[in-house]
């Protein structure tokens, strides 16, 4: 199954998080491409996706920019993944990342650096820890 880019940024074209409004503006643009995918979207029977999954992620980024000095997030990307949950995901240099928020209100993570050191949960993430992890890792 390949992977529908819905917000992906390239180098030059970074998530700036530094108010609600532009989390909104860019969950909102997600959103919409995300909720007009029919059920079994993937040809492996998803079932269509729910708002409160995106709200779900909206609400962490809002807490990541309130808890965090994180402002800028580079080579990041919301895509639809299997079993009506969404993927948040950062590639870079230093480290990869992955938060998927599941349809039923789980949310599990993953992220590894270029030094070996990885972090790993199956519980919704603090987003104070996810952005010493990603300010670790990019050092």
């Amino acid at each position: 199954m390949g992977q529908i880019h819905v917000a992906r940024n390239t180098d030059s074209e970074d998530i700036k998080l530094t108010s609600r409004q532009a989390i909104d503006k860019i969950v909102g643009d997600a959103e919409e491409r995300i909720l007009a995918l029919e059920e079994d979207w993937d040809g492996e029977g998803s079932p269509a996706f729910e708002k409160h999954t995106l709200d779900a992620l909206r609400n962490f980024l809002f807490e990541l920019v309130d808890e965090s000095e994180l402002r800028v997030v580079k080579q990041a990307w919301i895509a639809p993944f299997s079993g009506g949950s969404i993927d948040l995901q950062w590639q870079t240099d230093h480290f990869d990342l992955l938060i998927n928020f599941c349809a039923d209100g789980n949310v599990t993570y993953y992220g590894k650096d270029t030094y070996g050191h990885s972090i790993r949960g199956d519980s919704r993430p603090k987003p104070g820890y996810i952005s010493c992890w990603m300010n670790h890792a990019s050092r």
